[in-house]
């Protein structure tokens, strides 16, 4: 993984930009910057998830570190700091600045924000593997801190060591808590966080019904209540969210580092009042050596990247008592439709076949009228809405890949009367007006003031990109799940079913959604308007195991989105010809969704247009020798924003700049995807 230099911090700040990530397989995560300021409101030592993977807190910030060299205190962290009074503070919550972020230091000082060390001056270097690890050299005192997170377990620890001291040389640490859920903020008088006891190596906190412990190895801790105030999160600004935050401090760790020495600090929600650092990092070291060689086929460095950053996704499901996918960190839960177009990607292509089965049974139990849930509640992690007509065929698909991968013709038996049920509430008629045209045997879905497909975005009452009636991608995973169940079913001994549908759908669906005059396929038909707007969603058309159109039909469609809605980063969701296209996704949340499909690049289509890519061109080693090289900016891409992750989307104008969650679940996935079941032969 790459090194970062603090020269690196200063162009364009990208301190301020790049982040890293680590979780712990239950939806609780730590995150900050290469430079070690949090700039966002999700920048935490420990965002602890009280219910599995949801009821997200952020409990710790940061540590506050001080470097005593004689009467010389030094400072190592990095802040960004906004001196409004508390009541000024308040006011700004109310309106929420609406500036756009601009990443430059003439930006930051006419927002009246101060950097408390601005150039850096202590931090050396940034390294994220197999730890997010920064190393700080001051006037010959050397420190290495790195982070990990404890599987299973709600419990961080930052490891210093010591590496070249002088006599005297002191570290005081100071913890900034909070106990706020990770999409709000905190301010000072908010703050109920009481001490509950002070022994040799663990202080005892408490906010509320929140449990926190601090343990560590060395050092003496002095109560010393006080508070951090004015923490500037200027991503947020861009975000037009709420930007400033209030931090608890209990008091101070007082360290002597006058020898090399090993210190450690865990921060913990589970009340461990025990800590098993090295043993801790042991069992870490050695479960990121067990996923990678899991793997199925050779290993190399991209590989390595891609099933690290596609673990922190697969997270344990309390109310299930199984595995799920978490869509995107910081801010998503797990999705429905995210999570069965990311299982084959995370789990099939990683040999992690026993939670992939353990993921789909999640999703199954909770099909209500032929419906996988679109996503669940945030907090209680139960209670699901359904309004996606694409999850449900999505889930065929995944079902397929995993029999293909398993040959698990116990858990087909199993599933099969399932999907039999989806597909007759489908044919017969469910929620939100989905429905099947009995005439040419097409999907039918949607009603005003409703999103049904991954094209979602809605500012109140507007939907911003409707796609009602009979959408392109839709009917293409509609005919394949007909196809894959009957296909599936065989292997069962079951008759065929529905063949006279599927016939109606072959037969009818060229001429339905061929635009001959732009030589590609309309969007969606519905009674009012066939929509020409030449989006990626027609790609799946190819890309699925069952194709609708003629070999001809599928070279023109994957020809003119390679011409239009390609990128180096991903597909762009609307043509740039169009005059309702969006070239940048930033801004307040109004003026995102506005662009969110309109124009924005997102990852995840390209794996399927790659797919489609190497289909036309039969496979051929050409193919996937210009398939591979198309990969390489993403393999610069784990270098930047969210390190070590692919990010949900990017501008649709150059340079692409990442936007949205700076780690999403899908577009890993389709990378891991395709690399492994094409580009490896």
């Amino acid at each position: 993984m790459k090194t970062y230099s603090t020269t690196q911090f200063h162009e364009n700040n990208r301190g301020l930009h790049d982040e890293w990530l680590i979780t712990n397989g239950l939806g609780s995560f730590a995150a900050s910057t290469t430079s070690g300021i949090n700039t966002r409101k999700y920048h935490g030592l420990l965002v602890s998830s009280f219910n599995p993977p949801v009821y997200r807190r952020l409990m710790v910030s940061k540590l506050s570190e001080e470097l005593i060299l004689k009467d010389t205190k030094i400072p190592l962290t990095n802040d960004l700091i906004n001196d409004l009074s508390l009541e000024q503070r308040r006011e700004n919550l109310k309106e929420i600045n609406k500036a756009a972020f601009d990443s430059n230091k003439e930006a930051l000082t006419e927002m009246n924000i101060k950097n408390s060390n601005p150039n850096y001056n202590s931090l050396i270097s940034f390294n994220n593997s197999p730890f997010p690890t920064y190393t700080y050299l001051v006037e010959g005192v050397l420190i290495e801190k790195s982070i990990f997170m404890v599987y299973n377990e709600n419990i961080t620890v930052i490891k210093y060591k010591i590496l070249d001291t002088k006599e005297g040389a002191k570290l005081n640490l100071r913890p900034l808590l909070n106990c706020r859920d990770h999409h709000s903020q905190k301010l000072k008088d908010e703050h109920n966080y009481k001490i509950i006891d002070i022994k040799d190596n663990l202080v005892e906190l408490k906010s509320g019904e929140y449990p926190l412990n601090i343990l560590w190895n060395e050092g003496q801790f002095t109560k010393d209540e006080e508070y951090f105030t004015g923490m500037y999160y200027p991503f947020e600004t861009y975000r037009g969210e709420s930007d400033l935050d209030d931090h608890y401090i209990p008091g101070k760790l007082e360290v002597d580092i006058s020898t090399k020495k090993e210190i450690l600090i865990a921060l913990s929600t589970d009340k461990t009042k025990e800590l098993k650092g090295k043993e801790w990092e042991k069992k870490t070291l050695e479960r990121r050596e067990e996923l990678l060689n899991k793997y199925p086929k050779q290993r190399d460095g991209l590989v390595d990247k891609l099933v690290l950053a596609g673990d922190a996704f697969i997270t344990y499901r309390k109310s299930t008592d199984k595995k799920t996918i978490m869509a995107g960190y910081p801010w998503f839960t797990d999705w429905g439709r995210d999570t069965m177009i990311a299982l084959p990607g995370l789990t099939l292509s990683t040999g992690r076949y026993e939670e992939a089965k353990e993921i789909l049974t999640t999703f199954a139990l909770s099909v209500k009228d032929g419906l996988l849930p679109n996503v669940f509640d945030d907090i209680s992690g139960e209670a699901a809405q359904y309004n996606t007509v694409d999850a449900s065929l999505w889930f065929f698909y995944s079902i397929r890949e995993y029999y293909k991968y398993t040959q698990d013709i116990a858990f087909i038996k199993e599933i099969y009367p399932k999907l039999n049920n989806i597909l007759e509430k489908h044919k017969k008629g469910t929620l939100y007006g989905i429905k099947m045209d009995e005439g040419d045997g097409l999907l039918n879905a949607g009603e005003k003031g409703v999103q049904l497909t991954w094209m979602d975005a809605k500012i109140e009452d507007w939907v911003v990109t409707p796609r009602d009636g009979k959408a392109v991608e839709i009917n293409a995973l509609w005919y394949n799940a007909l196809v894959i169940f009957n296909e599936l079913g065989r292997d069962l001994g079951e008759e065929e079913k529905n063949l006279e549908i599927i016939e109606k759908i072959k037969d009818n669906f060229t001429d339905v959604f061929w635009y001959e005059e732009g030589q590609y396929l309309y969007d969606y038909i519905n009674k009012e308007k066939k929509d020409s707007s030449l989006r990626p969603n027609q790609v799946f058309v190819v890309s699925l195991p069952y194709s609708l159109l003629d070999k001809d039909k599928e070279k023109k469609v994957i020809d003119k989105v390679y011409q239009k809605l390609y990128t180096p980063v991903g597909l762009r969701s609307l043509s740039p010809d169009d005059s309702s296209y969006h070239p940048t996704y930033k801004g307040r949340r109004a003026i995102r969704d506005a662009a969110y499909h309109q124009g924005t690049v997102w990852g995840w289509p390209i794996g399927h247009f790659f797919e489609g890519y190497l289909k036309v061109n039969n496979f051929s080693k050409e193919a996937k020798k210009k398939v591979r090289k198309m990969y390489e900016p993403f393999e610069d891409h784990l270098n930047h924003y969210g390190i070590g992750s692919i990010s949900e989307v990017f501008d649709g104008d150059y340079p692409h700049e990442p936007r949205g969650c700076p780690a999403q679940a899908w577009s890993v996935s389709e990378l891991l995807r395709i690399y492994e079941s094409y580009l490896q032969d």
